[in-house]
């Protein structure tokens, strides 16, 4: 691929008019279902196929041909509360959803969609006829309930993100006609489609209002006593326990309807193991070009293991059917090619949207006065960089091929950076000592680094472990080069919520985390701008920025405030090329402050996939703003006799 050429045709691409033809009819006669459907038809449990999809299904082109029903997805995971894993998974269906290919915006739950030409106002059809799973119609009402009961609740404390309300600002949300859904900014909205396109856009369709209106006092007055017989302290906290993760609780799950091929029936222990079992959804509405309603397999399992030895060791054996996440680490590529040539499983390729291994973000807005203010200098943080021997780990260590990078839009995206990416990358110590002195500090004649008050500087990196792959590796390495600068620093691992608790919390000196922003940094701008929850480095900035109404909130020092302007300037500005211009000056001003510090570019990965699994992509992107393998349409995997 040629640098500069952009990976994703739409995103950063300004659309005047985007108007797509209604799905085409199915060429064969009449629909076909899952025997077992049929079986509960016959049993009137259900009511007949025909009734139950949309007037027009959207039409879905199996990989590698047809597929066949029945059989269960097997995966794994080893984070017990990980509902981002089950929405990669299972959960990826939105209003508008990216091609697999990830090149453009195609339709989803809406049919079609006109954007004005001034980018403020997008008018949304809805697919006619499309149910809940529980046969209950969808509809622009529980859009509308969504965008005044949800999208703008008080107690979101973050406030609303900034790609659904630009400036503060909410878009008006009303339907003009049946099945019509518009959405009114205040100002230009260039990215909305694509955000819809991405997790953060799943908002508009999973809110069933006939299910979760109970938790809402301006829909129910006793919303208040209600919560409390269900042992939730308010309503709020009553709605986001059903609506938010299926393993809120052990055993059976209560059944709250969803577009998604797969509804999650049962949550609980089994054999020793914590397990998510999700199972067809009788009312899904996409069909394969037979004619034939999708998915073709009956249950999706997932289990919780203790490590990811375990996962690998599952994975190797070929219990595994199709998984990605937690493997391809370097230390484990042995193990799998090794069952690849034995036959056991089949390896295809994640392509990486990260801009960096390891994105390693120090606490800028400290608790500590002192800390703030060794991590809060750039000349500290040009000289932590330059003490890390990046060659040595990547080659040594990882034992992978790729070069090192800073944290920066990767050489084929069209938002490359080169001084972005290649900055302060050289290991040169002694300039780091250099620089560190004519910061103010001084090193005494342990060679221990002290700060302007005296003290030995002592500060921990969290990492959190078993979710950022070679981050344990990392952050011992990065430790060690510093310790040889002078510095006292300890590596922690902690689980992923502990680790989510000490940044909610702004407890973190400094934490290591995959490297977002590669392809998309429009999309994920979180290490160049501090605009994002994320954005770990200077999360009460980012709250700031979000016009957040709690206390951690921290109004940030002018140059901030600069970017915060520049990067509002890219998203309002008037065509593409206005919005590179606009880029490329934002990526300067953040070159000069050096928010992270980076490692590598990350090196393609590697999936699992079992022989008998069918209708996988030999390569898929790797990227939460592209919910692998969701773009790729899990719903026609298939598992062969």
């Amino acid at each position: 691929m040629k640098r500069g050429q952009p990976l994703i045709a739409g995103v950063g691409v300004w659309v005047t008019v985007a108007a797509l033809p209604l799905t085409p009819l199915v060429a064969a006669t009449g629909y076909q279902e899952s025997p077992a459907l049929t079986a509960r038809v016959l049993q009137r449990e259900l009511p007949a196929l025909e009734t139950r999809l949309p007037a027009r299904p959207l039409i879905l082109q199996p990989g590698t041909g047809g597929g066949q029903y029945g059989g269960v997805w097997r995966l794994a995971t080893v984070e017990t509360n990980d509902p981002g894993f089950l929405y990669r998974n299972i959960g990826y269906e939105p209003l508008v959803r990216w091609d697999p290919q990830w090149r453009r915006v195609v339709p989803g739950v809406a049919e079609r969609w006109v954007i004005s030409s001034d980018a403020t106002r997008y008018t949304f059809f809805l697919r006619p006829g499309l149910r809940w799973s529980d046969g209950v119609l969808f509809s622009e009402a529980d859009i509308l309930f969504w965008r005044h009961e949800v999208a703008g609740h008080t107690n979101n404390a973050s406030g609303p993100s900034s790609w659904l309300a630009p400036g503060g600002v909410l878009p008006a949300v009303s339907s003009p006609n049946p099945g019509e859904v518009v959405f009114e900014f205040a100002r230009p909205n260039l990215m909305f489609l694509q955000w819809l396109a991405t997790p953060d856009g799943s908002g508009p369709v999973s809110h069933p209002r006939h299910a979760l209106a109970r938790c809402f006092p301006s829909l129910n007055p006793n919303a208040a006593a209600d919560a409390r017989a269900q042992g939730m302290p308010s309503p709020w906290s009553w709605y986001r326990a059903l609506s938010v993760s299926p393993y809120r609780s052990l055993g059976p799950v209560e059944r709250i309807p969803t577009l998604n091929a797969w509804q999650v029936a049962t949550a609980g222990s089994e054999s020793g193991h914590f397990e998510v079992v999700a199972r067809r959804n009788p009312y899904y509405w996409k069909i394969d070009p037979a004619g034939r309603q999708l998915p073709y397999l009956d249950e999706v399992r997932v289990v919780t293991v203790s490590t990811v030895s375990n996962l690998l060791a599952l994975a190797t054996a070929g219990e595994l059917h199709m998984q990605d996440h937690y493997l391809g680490a370097g230390d484990q590529l042995a193990a799998l090619q090794q069952a690849a040539v034995a036959g056991k499983i089949k390896l295809n390729r994640r392509v990486p949207s990260h801009s960096n291994l390891a994105a390693i973000s120090l606490n800028l807005v400290h608790r500590d006065p002192e800390l703030r203010s060794f991590f809060g200098n750039r000349e500290v943080r040009i000289a932590l960089s330059k003490a890390i021997n990046r060659e040595h780990l990547i080659r040594e260590e990882l034992r992978i091929n790729t070069e090192p990078y800073q944290v920066a839009p990767r050489p084929e995206s069209a938002f490359y950076s080169e001084r972005l990416g290649r900055q302060h990358l050289d290991f040169d110590p002694v300039d780091a000592r250099r620089r560190m002195i004519a910061a103010g500090y001084t090193i005494d004649g342990e060679q221990q680094l002290r700060a302007r008050n005296g003290r030995p500087i002592h500060f921990t990196i969290h990492i959190a472990g078993g979710v950022t792959g070679d981050a344990a590796i990392v952050a011992a390495a990065v430790a060690r080069d510093w310790a040889a600068l002078g510095l006292h620093v300890r590596v922690e691992s902690v689980n992923q919520s502990e680790f989510y608790e000490l940044k909610r919390r702004n407890q973190h000196d400094a934490v290591i985390w995959s490297g977002d922003g590669g392809f998309d940094p429009l999309l994920e701008p979180r290490y160049y701008v501090p605009v994002s929850s994320e954005s770990n480095y200077a999360i009460p900035w980012a709250r700031w920025y979000q016009k957040a109404r709690d206390a951690g909130a921290e109004e940030p020092p002018n140059a901030i405030r600069a970017l915060f302007n520049q990067y509002d300037s890219v998203l309002a500005a008037p065509d593409a090329a206005a919005q590179l211009a606009r880029w490329n000056r934002l990526a300067e001003m953040s070159a000069d402050e050096l928010l992270v510090i980076g490692i590598a570019l990350p090196p393609v990965g590697i999936g699992v996939v079992h022989p008998s699994f069918r209708n996988v992509p030999d390569s898929i992107f790797a990227s939460w703003n592209y919910p692998q393998p969701g773009p790729a349409n899990p719903c026609q995997f298939s598992l062969a006799e």
